[in-house]
């Protein structure tokens, strides 16, 4: 069996890239992880196989800029040249489509007195990934113990504190960093505290590194920095590192108020460290009969036995998980075949293996065994699951921003004529008010697109003071036109709630979101829908189960309750998921009360369910108010418009309609104007200089040339000339233009006012034509 065929199958199996090669840098032997490797990167076969010369390819490497084919061609000739045994390097190789780590490791191959060279890569994207999430778990352990009212702290032998979380430091009156590398002693001699605090604390840390096992204090007594004697139910526990106890790890519930309630401490908080082989994956080689002849460590800690143990077994009792959970043994395929098998199962305890087994041929191409390999995947596959989860809603995104771009247009030509309109109508009262009317409604209309582009971006919220009881009489008027006549409403507000800061098209979107949903549980037989706005104080947060609003101060109550179908209890915990529903396919997403959630959060309010089968259901929710702001009206028209000097301006948009209202209302305001519906002739017309123009005005979203793309060439053009970048999906300017002054970006639709307001701030006082 320990003949060469087996050595090359084996190494074939591995995943690792593996290469052998001479002291002139020859390569000699390469198994198919190096070959596959090479492929996948775009070498040709013929620079890395057998016979090449691997030195020449790292100097070339290495002359292009390199450093790591630098480093490795220095260490490698060290190694010719005997200065030294072995080397490793650890350098990045990034595919396009992600990131990617690798280690090299190069080592003399042993009992070879030519001067012989082993060269491994392995792939160590897997655990840089890992220790990636392990540094995010540990800034989220400290977030986690820092913000729990509990006593946290680790000691080591010596009983000098290690970790302390917030609430101990408190206890002595100090900050968590004074309490690292203190002792309990050292803490209550200093602050004169009594003595017998610091001797009980002695003596329960030293029975737990005496007994090796945790210890819990049901009643423990400690005198704070204020001189007041408190309570703790004390749970401590030794932490092992490499069999031997070198930690203490205690957590302390104040248990002052009811010394005889108990209260479960159940946080056990370990530091594991666990060592890998170098290949993270179980091989194991077997005989013809399907028998162990010699598995790896990973291997057999998997098996529960040592190498002597394992040797001999049959593979149907040593890799029982693999034989018994996943049907046809793997390695008596091979056997069977003489092919290579691959796939993968599911054990019963849920980890999600990938299998590799390959024959063993020898010289005469006869089998003589069968070399298996075992990879868990049951991460990788659980992070594919959440990039699907991902892109899922990126999809929808997408989808979102071309409605609403091209809402938007829609919109920006109706507010923008209803505004000429409305100038022209002063004569005419009845036509004013009607005008206004539609002029209101299209500005309700802009706040709802900003409904759809809720998943379209996380856009930067313009929050400012609303009077929250005018909003919500205002849409529950909306309201009333999209509900069924089965469906009765019924509301009681209180007259003066109060502001809220927040964007009023959120708002809006709570109360839809919440109103719909409660439709559609009255949709068989009708009901009444109930809305209800008031003030509250909350005077005990966790007695209201809502732990996230602050004891004493106000917030806003909207209660929005149904006589609908209601709902099991075991179902409320899940109704704020993303994609969680009880609709038909085809009647809904589940996003909506996931919106909501996020909404409320985001303003640092709360939501309650309570629901009852048969009766109904009724959703509260608490919004922050604001009593010393004053109202921003959303709706109020300003009258000032900021005239132009004559100044020639060149608006370009793909959309006839809306440059046709520019022009007019630009025109009126004492503007030159020029309009242009292709953006690429409105470059040509910058370049030419045929016309002098003062200032661009361009969409974002246009065929051909985009608005980016066509403010960035122009500027190239004119380097000083101003440019306003008017977006129907995407406020904000792109981040290849940030850095460029005298740049303005709006959001669709847009008024004039506005619109006004941005060109004479871009243009300042009096200007000429730039030639």
């Amino acid at each position: 069996m320990h003949s060469f065929q087996f050595y090359q199958a084996t190494l074939d199996s591995l995943r690792a890239t593996i290469a052998i090669i001479d002291r002139l840098g020859v390569i000699l032997f390469v198994n198919r992880s190096w070959r596959e490797f090479a492929m996948a990167n775009g070498a040709s076969p013929e620079q890395v196989s057998e016979g090449c010369n691997y030195f020449a390819v790292c100097e070339k490497s290495a002359a292009d800029g390199c450093a790591e084919a630098r480093f490795f061609a220095e260490q490698a000739l060290k190694m010719v040249d005997g200065e030294i045994e072995e080397f490793t390097l650890e350098y990045p190789c990034h595919a396009p489509d992600r990131q990617r780590w690798f280690q090299v490791r190069v080592t003399r191959l042993q009992y070879d007195r030519s001067g012989r060279i082993v060269i491994a890569h392995e792939d160590l994207t897997l655990i840089k990934r890992a220790e990636q999430e392990l540094k995010k778990r540990e800034v989220l352990l400290d977030q986690i113990v820092n913000i729990s009212p509990n006593l946290v702290f680790v000691k080591d032998a010596a009983g000098r504190y290690l970790l302390a979380n917030h609430a101990s430091a408190a206890m002595y009156g100090r900050s968590p960093k004074e309490m690292i590398g203190r002792t309990d002693d050292e803490l209550v001699s200093s602050s004169q505290f009594p003595t017998e605090d610091a001797k009980s604390f002695h003596q329960a840390d030293k029975a737990v590194f005496t007994t090796r096992e945790a210890m819990v204090i049901d009643e423990q007594s400690f005198t704070d920095h204020r001189g007041i004697q408190r309570w703790f139910r004390t749970v401590r526990a030794p932490i092992f590192i490499d069999g031997e106890v070198r930690y203490l790890a205690g957590i302390a519930n104040d248990i002052t108020r009811n010394r005889e309630q108990e209260q479960a401490v159940r946080n056990a908080q370990l530091r594991l460290q666990t060592i890998l082989n170098t290949l993270n994956h179980e091989i194991t080689l077997f005989d013809k009969e399907a028998r162990v002849v010699w598995a790896n460590d990973r291997a057999c800690q998997q098996a529960g036995r040592s190498l002597a143990e394992s040797v001999g077994q049959p593979c149907g009792r040593f890799y029982c998980r693999i034989c018994h959970d996943g049907g046809d043994c793997p390695v008596r395929t091979v056997l069977a075949t003489v092919k290579r098998h691959q796939r993968t199962l599911t054990t019963t305890t849920g980890a999600t293996l990938a299998l590799s087994a390959n024959p063993v041929i020898d010289e005469n191409q006869e089998l003589v065994g069968a070399v298996l390999v075992v990879e868990d995947v049951t991460e990788r596959l659980s992070l594919e699951q959440q990039l699907r989860q991902a892109q899922k809603l990126e999809s929808l995104g997408t989808l979102a921003g071309g409605i609403a771009h091209d809402f938007n247009n829609i919109l920006t030509a109706i507010l923008g004529f209803t505004e000429l309109c409305l100038d022209r109508s002063a004569t005419d009262p009845v036509m004013k008010e009607d005008l206004e009317e539609v002029y209101r409604a299209s500005l309700r209309a802009r706040e709802l697109v900003e409904q759809i582009l809720t998943f379209s971006r996380r856009n930067e919220e313009e929050t400012k003071p609303l009077d929250i009881a005018l909003l919500i009489k205002e849409a529950t008027k909306l309201l009333r036109a999209t509900l069924p006549s089965t469906i009765e409403i019924k509301s009681r507000f209180s007259r003066e709630v109060g502001m809220v800061r927040a964007d009023p098209s959120r708002i809006h979107q709570i109360l839809m979101n919440l109103c719909t949903n409660a439709a559609h549980a009255m949709r068989e037989s009708g009901g009444v829908l109930s809305l209800s706005l008031s003030s509250t104080e909350i005077v005990d947060p966790d007695r209201l189960a809502l732990p996230f609003l602050i004891a004493g101060r106000t917030y806003a109550r909207l209660e929005v309750s149904d006589t609908g179908c209601g709902m099991d209890p075991e179902m409320i915990p899940l109704i704020f998921d993303p994609y969680f529903t009880t609709k038909e396919k085809g009647e809904g997403t589940g996003l909506g009360l996931a919106v909501v959630h996020g909404i409320v959060r985001d303003y640092n309010g709360a939501i309650t369910v309570d629901s009852i089968p048969g009766k109904g259901s009724s959703f509260v929710v608490y919004l922050p108010l604001h009593r010393d702001e004053k109202q921003v009206s959303e709706t109020q028209r300003t009258e000032t418009v900021q005239h132009g000097h004559g100044e020639s301006l060149l608006v370009v948009d793909d959309e006839p309609g809306i440059t046709r209202f520019y022009q007019k209302v630009l025109a009126r305001a004492g503007y030159r104007v020029s309009t242009e519906n292709d953006s690429r002739q409105a470059l040509e017309i910058i370049r030419s200089r045929q016309q002098p123009i003062d200032l661009l005005i361009s969409d974002m979203t246009m065929p051909g040339l985009t608005g980016e793309r066509l403010a960035q060439q122009a500027r190239q053009a004119v380097p000083d000339l101003p440019v306003i970048l008017i977006s129907g999906n995407r406020p904000g300017l792109p981040e290849s233009l940030a850095g460029y002054e005298a740049i303005e970006s709006l959001a669709k639709p847009i008024d004039r006012d506005r619109l006004l307001a941005t060109i004479r701030k871009l243009l300042g006082g009096d200007v000429s034509s730039r030639e």
